[in-house]
């Protein structure tokens, strides 16, 4: 009887952390695998939205204004990046 039994009651616990661990790990990478493919599709869903209605860009609702959307004439990337710069070795 395992609960009787020490060792055996040891040797069981072992066992299942072994394979605690193994689902765990399994199911973690399972899971983000899933996860990846919908924040794709969602992401290339919100891109053809986008384009298909003409908006500039799309805000996440997330509350911190994650950007999910910008149409390519919108993005001022380099023109700040040169104000930076310039304002920064002043």
């Amino acid at each position: 009887n395992a609960t009787t039994d020490p060792v055996k009651t040891a040797v069981l616990k072992k066992e299942f952390t072994i394979k605690k661990l193994a689902f765990d790990e399994k199911f973690n990478a399972v899971s983000q695998k899933y996860t990846n493919e919908v924040y794709k599709r969602l992401n290339d869903y919100i891109k053809a939205f986008g384009k298909e209605f003409h908006y500039g860009v799309i805000l996440g609702s997330n509350g911190q204004g994650n950007v999910m959307y910008v149409d390519e004439k919108q993005d001022v990337t380099k023109e700040l990046i040169k104000y930076i710069n310039q304002q920064y070795s002043k």
